[in-house]
This record gives structure tokens, sequence and C-alpha cells, in this order.
């Protein structure tokens, strides 16, 4: 079983009967279709055939912080501003669940939960969830096939350590901050180094990710957080029919 598979948290409702990527009008005019899944892969199940029939969310192996998530929204050629609006509509509700799982006061957020303390101590975070950087960027994408959206949960810590990088670097007042690209920049580059062929831990990232990490627990957090979100409106936007 791919460890990506073990990782999603967001998947449309009935993701199995599909067979080809939908037009992106389709979802567009009919969002009951993005509602989240109820039921998920099991071993028998292959990850190339469901990234390339529907959109997923799933935790990379290799974090940047935590929860940080992939979008991947396949699709039959539909041009960029198209999909940038249906990855929109998904997006709205991946912010909302972060907002629930890592800014609810009433109940402890998910990073200052003990079970997740070595990932949250992995991606250095700590403190208050401040926002989330939504990234279109992807040095691995077919452009005619896939669309991809990196989302970024970016918490007090974070901010802090770009704020001390950017201080370091350059002469400037102690309040001014700056330099939230570098800092994401050479975050990426550590965790590319886990990912080159030379490296001695490529051959174990999913297992450390699934069962150290406890990434598998975050994703079923995740999902629970964003079922109990208000159910997407079963009537398009104005606008949004294709």
């Amino acid at each position: 079983m791919d460890g990506r598979l073990a990782r999603l948290w967001y998947l449309p409702k009935g993701w199995n009967d599909t067979s080809a990527a939908r037009q992106v009008g389709e979802y567009l005019n009919d969002p009951a279709l993005l509602q989240i899944a109820t039921s998920w892969p099991d071993q028998k199940d292959s990850w190339e055939r469901l990234s390339k029939t529907c959109p997923c969310i799933y935790l990379p192996r290799s974090p940047l912080t935590f929860g940080r998530s992939q979008l991947i929204i396949p699709h039959a050629d539909d041009c960029e501003q198209d999909l940038f609006r249906l990855a929109s509509k998904i997006i709205y509700n991946v912010i909302s669940t972060y907002s629930v799982a890592f800014g609810n006061k009433a109940n402890k957020p998910l990073h200052e939960d003990d079970t997740f303390k070595p990932l949250a101590e992995n991606t250095y975070t700590h403190g208050s969830y401040r926002k989330t950087l939504v990234l279109r960027a992807s040095a691995q994408e077919n452009s005619r096939e896939e669309y991809k959206v990196h989302l970024v949960p970016f918490f007090e810590s974070h901010e802090s350590l770009c704020k001390k990088r950017f201080q370091s670097l350059h002469i400037v007042k102690p309040d001014q901050t700056g330099g939230l690209l570098g800092w994401i920049g050479e975050r990426e580059s550590d965790i590319d180094r886990w990912e080159m062929d030379s490296s001695p831990m490529k051959p174990q990232l999913d297992q450390i990710a699934n069962e150290q990490l406890r990434m598998i627990d975050l994703a079923k957090k995740l999902r629970k957080h964003w079922r109990g979100l208000k159910k997407m409106s079963n009537k398009p936007d104005a606008g949004d029919s294709l």
C-alpha cells in the first residue's frame, strides 16, 4: 500500500466510483460532488489511479510545518483560471478545518496534543496558529493533467524563526520582519535532503511519517474536523456555471 493513501484527509464523496478525471465545470456546477468522502482507500486501492481521477489532499511524508498538506486536482486539460476557481472552493474548507484543528480554544489544538509531540518538534511548531500559506508551486507537476497546491499552516513559532532569520541577514530595526519566502526555501532545502537518493533515511520515510510522527492519526483527526464543518451548499455560487 502506498504510504500516501494512509495519510489522505480529503477525498470527494464517490471517489471509488470515478474512473476518469471530471471536467472542472462538473464540480463547479454541482458542489455536492465535493463533499468529503465517508469511505477511504485500503490496501487494494492504487495511489496512481486515485490521484489521476479525483481531487485529494494528503500529508506529505516530509513535513515542512505541522499539518502541511498537498492538494492535487487531476483534470482533463482544463484552463488554469478554472482550476484555480475549483481549488479555491476546496482550500476554503481546508483553512476552515485548520482553524478548528489548530486554533480552537475550546479544545486542545492538535499541535499541542502529546500524541503529535514528535511531529510538532520536528517541524518547530508551537504557539498560536497564525494563517495558512497557499503556495501554487510544484517542481513535479504535469500541468496538462494535474493542478497542485501546497497548504502550509504557519504558527507563532515559525513567525518568530522567520523574523530571527531576516534580522540576522539584514541591518534592520528590532521590530522589523520579512523574508518569509526565504525561510520557506530554507525549510524546503532541509526536507529535500531527506528525499534525495543518497539519504539513508529515504527508504524509511513513509514508516517514520505514518508511525513515529503519527501522520495517519493526524489525517483521521483532520477528516473529522472537516466533516464537522457546515456542509457545502448544493447550489452553485453565482458566476460558477461553466
